[in-house]
This record gives structure tokens, sequence and C-alpha cells, in this order.
């Protein structure tokens, strides 16, 4: 186990491998419904989270909750009268 250990790398995907970008998108292809790139995908999904923290914190706002976003988090997560 020491010995793979030793001998592993830390970077992940598919592109560390000969063609493996090309790989990467004919994976996306195969597997989604979009003709997207994998750069056009990645963007969409940094501007959805985007737009939902957008509105949870109107929705902060609404209820007037002392705290940000991750406080928030914390609270619905752990606040047991939910």
């Amino acid at each position: 186990m020491a010995a793979l250990e030793r001998q592993a790398t830390t970077d992940d995907g598919a592109w560390k491998f000969p063609d493996g970008a090309d790989y990467y998108v004919l994976a996306l292809r195969s597997t989604t419904t979009t003709d997207l790139t994998p750069d056009e995908i990645h963007d969409y999904g940094l501007a959805e989270v985007a737009r939902i923290h957008a509105e949870m914190r109107t929705i902060i706002e609404t209820v007037e909750f002392q705290g940000d976003l991750q406080t928030f988090f914390d609270f619905i997560r752990h606040d047991s009268t939910n």
C-alpha cells in the first residue's frame, strides 16, 4: 500500500492521460444532453451558484436573519424548529 501511495499523483482527472481532454469532451457528450464544452458547463455551474446565492441573500433580508450566507446555511441545517 505504501508503495502505491508513493506512486500516486494528485493531478486528478482524465486530462492527465494522453488525449485525456478529448476523452473528457467525448464522455460529456455521451453522458449528457448538451454540446457545451467542459469550460462552458463549468461557467454555467458557477453562474447558477451565484444566482442561487443571490436568491438566498434576498431571503436572508426578507426574514431579517442576522448573519452572512454561510451562517444562514448553518442555521438552516441545524435549527431544530425547521
